[in-house]
């Protein structure tokens, strides 16, 4: 990569920051790609869940991406002390607003990917935030995490809420020094970039003197960022108003909760460069990061990362699961007849061919603890159903020899796929069946997947016409919108929120397991409820080698307290 005209955005937020993201990935992307700029990052705020999509979309677009997290940080406190602080030395009745931020309780940290192993220290770190340093809706990282977690990874000072810009507007220079120099020691020389905006804000001027000459003191390289939080300008209003919803607050506020200041989209490398003039190595140095940062994930078969259990030094799982599935057989049918053996061997060729022996044994095992606890399965869905192994294992009651379904229904031999196994039951039992397989894998190798839902168009304009004060029912359809926005730029504005993610929901009865700790592969998140999960859906964690079970409540089942004797193995 050169310099010349050349910029790349690394401070970029996407619809996945929730709370003022106005740009869905593959916009922020294509936007990139249009003008020309040869990468592109994303750093959400304080989540790294659009970081496999945006990768993804990176490269089939053939622009590099730059993995990173704007990470929220505790005010020089331990992640676990929520205590408010106060940098500010004036006693005053109302807050500074030139104090800490989140009412003195975070400051915020830009942390790009350089290696594989940066990647993985930036999901340990999102991790033990979200576990350890909640605090309402941040999950923060402190002191201690950085340290441990440092390698791999680079460092930029921050957005105005840095702690070393705070420091500098309260007059601090020793202090926003020290912090400075002590992230530089941190993550080392040359991997530590003071960071400098100008979205015509005044709090931005006022620090950068200070910024440069804490550059300068430290010979620390400087970064020229944009906020990013939309693609384009037609998408401001968009942002504004999802900021206006979040919020609860109204349209006609004029103190409404936004972003001050402009040029908060995707700019040029000539108006950055031009708004940069006095330091052009700032906008080199984007550069030079996005070179440096070749950070990115490994997908491969699903079911590749299924963890083991500890069997006995003889025994296999493969030896396991036909042993099992032949005493099954054995007790099922009375006899191991000729159609039945073939039909075994057929399966379990398959199922080797995909390393799927551990899995069947470990829903067979979760399914039978369960069912001895006294809950009730129905038949299980899917695939599965036309398996004679999952019949003789006790996963499936259905003989599927004698509704005549093939055994390529369930995996074929030609071309196997993992199987995943359905299984329908008593309503609310999700949270049971994680319980037994975190028992066999331990508790860092097992959780819920998560899932975003959009707004969708009728909950947009609900949203957007309470926002602007006016009562309108979804159902006078799309077409209303211009009716009652009089102003011509806001009628995309629904449409545009339609696509965002209104909120983040823990889909309990989609388990997955893992061979490495979840926690630095993919990130565990906690909800508010305290329910934690990992950061992907499932269908990124499909792609990145992780098996599944569903688990599907079914309100037709009911505890039993005469529970129906299925026949096991165990």
């Amino acid at each position: 990569m050169t310099s010349g005209d050349g910029f790349v955005h690394l401070h970029v937020h996407s619809s996945f920051s929730m709370i003022d993201g106005g740009s869905s990935i593959s916009e922020l992307v294509q936007t990139a790609v249009g003008i020309g700029q040869p990468a592109i990052g994303l750093t959400d705020h304080g989540v790294v869940n659009g970081l496999f999509d945006f990768w993804k979309t990176c490269r089939q677009t053939g622009i590099q991406p730059v993995l990173g997290l704007e990470a929220y940080v505790t005010p020089e406190t331990d992640r676990r002390d929520t205590s408010p602080i106060s940098w500010d030395p004036t006693p005053r009745r109302r807050r500074n607003p030139d104090d800490v931020g989140g009412n003195g309780r975070v400051t915020h940290l830009s942390l790009w990917a350089e290696t594989d192993e940066g990647l993985e220290n930036m999901f340990s770190m999102s991790s033990a935030a979200n576990l350890e340093g909640r605090v309402g809706r941040y999950p923060r990282m402190d002191r201690e995490l950085l340290s441990r977690y440092a390698a791999g990874l680079i460092c930029g000072s921050g957005c105005p809420s840095g702690a070393i810009q705070t420091r500098l507007r309260l007059g601090q220079f020793d202090d926003a020094l020290r912090m400075a120099g002590d992230l530089q020691d941190i993550f080392g020389r040359g991997n530590f970039f003071v960071e400098i905006m100008d979205h015509g804000l005044e709090m931005e001027r006022r620090v950068r003197s200070g910024l440069l000459e804490i550059a300068r003191k430290l010979d620390a390289p400087m970064v020229a960022t944009a906020d990013v939080h939309y693609a384009s300008p037609a998408a401001r209003i968009a942002q504004e108003m999802r900021m206006c919803i979040e919020a609860g607050d109204s349209w006609n506020n004029p103190s409404r909760f936004r972003l001050y200041g402009e040029r908060y989209h995707i700019l040029s490398g000539y108006e950055m460069r031009s708004l940069f003039a006095d330091i052009p190595e700032a906008c080199d140095n984007t550069l030079l990061i996005a070179e440096r940062c070749r950070a990115g994930f490994h997908p491969q078969a699903e079911g590749s990362l299924m963890p083991t259990h500890n069997y006995c030094p003889e025994e296999s799982a493969a030896s396991a699961l036909r042993r099992m599935v032949e005493a099954g057989a054995d007790r099922l049918h009375g006899a191991m007849t000729d159609d039945i053996r073939k039909r075994m061997e057929q399966e379990l060729y398959a199922i080797g061919l995909v390393h799927a022996e551990e899995y069947l044994l470990a829903v067979a095992d979760m399914k039978q603890q369960l069912e001895e606890s006294g809950y009730v399965f129905a038949d299980s869905e899917g695939r599965a159903w036309a398996s004679l192994v999952c019949h003789a294992l006790g996963i499936t009651q259905t003989n599927p020899m004698e509704l005549g379904m093939s055994a390529g229904r369930f995996i074929n031999g030609r071309n196997p796929k993992f199987p995943v196994v359905t299984l329908r039951d008593e309503s609310g039992i999700a949270p049971l069946a994680l319980k037994v397989l975190r028992e066999r894998y331990g508790e860092g190798h097992v959780a819920p997947t998560v899932e975003y839902v959009k707004y969708g168009l009728a909950k947009a304009i609900r949203a957007v016409s309470g926002a602007l004060g006016q009562q309108h029912d979804a159902s006078s359809g799309a077409e209303a919108i211009g009716d009652w926005m009089h102003d011509e730029r806001l009628r995309g504005v629904a449409d545009r929120i339609a696509q965002f993610p209104q909120r983040r929901f823990v889909r309990e009865g989609s388990i997955v397991l893992s061979a490495r700790p979840l926690s630095g592969f993919t990130s565990l998140i906690q909800q508010v409820d305290g329910t934690v999960a990992v950061a992907f859906d499932s269908h990124t964690c499909a792609e990145l080698g992780l098996p599944r079970v569903n688990i599907l409540g079914s309100t037709a089942l009911a505890r039993s307290k005469n529970k129906r004797q299925f026949d096991t193995l165990f």
